[in-house]
């Protein structure tokens, strides 16, 4: 069966040696960002528009890397993460969430508090799955639900389109359709979005 989950983007920070991070209700860090919603226009526009609300820092979006997908008590999201440099950075950081802003040194990032896949997006390894526990008394919230596609291009034409399954994340998707090497040769290169859908385009590099 084909799933939809929620969908949420994400942006990786370097500022000399140090990664911006967020901790939240669960008293985990975590990466600045938020979930997509069926009226935004692209991914990058709304992780725009949540970096500005989270820290009061104006980026601009790089490069896409590995999505994968979090397990949050029985809610299940799609992370999509990026690389983002500053255009912006105000004197006083602040988060209108009210979450906590730090500045993390590299090497003190893999003794965090924070869900592994994080940790392998800022070190640019592929993710596999994460999972965290809800505190009885935290709600979570319904958000807007996509369907979402992996289409995978080898020298920019198409060759695979995939449908994420329920409880499927990427990694697995991944690991069905090629082997451990060729796993190594896919590079995330852009996601697309619409009101129902999200799709996650990877080119197949060849070996030289």
């Amino acid at each position: 069966m084909n799933l939809e989950i929620s969908v949420s983007v994400k942006g990786v920070f370097n500022r000399n040696g140090k990664y911006l991070l967020r901790k939240n209700r669960r008293e985990e860090y975590e990466l600045l960002g938020g979930k997509l919603e069926r009226t935004d226009q692209s991914t990058v526009e709304r992780l725009i528009q949540e970096y500005k609300e989270e820290s009061g820092i104006g980026i601009a979006v790089q490069e896409l890397r590995h999505p994968w997908l979090y397990k949050i008590g029985r809610e299940q999201t799609l992370i999509v993460p990026y690389v983002c440099t500053a255009e912006y950075i105000p004197e006083v950081l602040f988060d209108e969430d009210g979450g906590q802003l730090d500045w993390i040194e590299e090497a003190d990032i893999e003794n965090l508090n924070m869900p592994v896949g994080y940790k392998d997006t800022i070190a640019n390894r592929l993710p596999q799955i994460s999972i965290s526990n809800v505190p009885k008394h935290q709600k979570l919230y319904r958000d807007d639900r996509f369907q979402v596609v992996f289409i995978f291009m080898k020298n920019g034409c198409i060759f695979l389109k995939e449908t994420l399954k329920k409880d499927q994340a990427p990694y697995n998707l991944f690991c069905q359709n090629f082997t451990p090497r060729e796993v190594g040769r896919l590079s995330p290169k852009k996601a697309i979005s619409s009101p129902d859908k999200i799709e996650i385009y990877y080119e197949y590099n060849e070996e030289p």
